[in-house]
């Protein structure tokens, strides 16, 4: 499911990071991006595949602060250590991780200089931009214009005909069973659910019990050494 506004944050986020992706290629600094995600990682997950970051910290995965400066060490001296030509790195962060982003830049130099005090690592330059409500603003994409418009008509529709204490959804799991979702005759792009099933898997969600945010968590598990390639 995609809700209104994800498009068009996203699309902000990639045109930020690809400029900030040339800086840092310029310098071949380290830059720290913190982007919106209180509660859920997801913008910070896709845009981390996007815009070709090198590491994505995200508060699904659950990690200390200890364990999350180690990952970005590690993945900085991978990368100052490799063949590539290209030896900058662009971590993106939800605000939602465990550690605000200054103590975590403070705490990734200190870890860097302590494990290489007088070599090449010890002279990264790690800098943080954070995006924050930048990406709540803006004129909205056409996906999203569109989004908006279809789940408008449908949802009138459903009020007009006496059906209420719905959400109408985008490309819903088609698995749903019938007394909880049901497709438009509308538009097959579009569901209508039960308002108190929304609920409920929405605490699901940010309590970490939902399938969703664990197939998520394990999905990035498993291409985080592919991003590094």
């Amino acid at each position: 499911k995609l809700c209104i506004g994800v498009d068009t944050a996203m699309n902000t986020i990639v045109e930020a990071c690809d400029k900030i992706a040339d800086t840092a290629t310029a310098h071949d600094r380290t830059f720290i991006v913190e982007v919106m995600g209180r509660d859920c990682g997801y913008l910070a997950m896709t845009s981390a595949i996007a815009v070709g970051a090198d590491l994505a910290l995200f508060p699904e995965a659950g990690k200390p602060p200890e364990k999350i400066v180690e990952q970005i060490v590690n993945t900085i001296v991978t990368i100052r250590k490799g063949n590539r030509k290209q030896r900058r790195v662009l971590i993106i962060k939800a605000e939602g991780v465990a550690i605000p982003v200054d103590q975590l830049k403070t705490m990734v130099d200190a870890r860097l200089k302590e494990i290489a005090p007088s070599s090449e690592p010890a002279s990264i330059e790690t800098r943080v931009t954070v995006l924050g409500h930048i990406v709540r603003g803006g004129r909205p994409s056409a996906m999203d214009r569109l989004l908006g418009s279809r789940l408008a008509n449908v949802a009138v529709r459903a009020l007009h005909t006496g059906v209420s204490h719905k959400m109408t959804a985008w490309m819903a799991t088609p698995d749903l069973p019938e007394e909880l979702a049901a497709r438009s005759k509308y538009d097959p792009y579009v569901w209508l659910i039960d308002l108190q099933a929304v609920l409920t898997e929405t605490d699901n969600l940010l309590s970490g019990k939902s399938p969703l945010s664990r197939w998520r968590v394990g999905a990035f598990a498993e291409i985080e050494d592919a991003l590094l390639l």
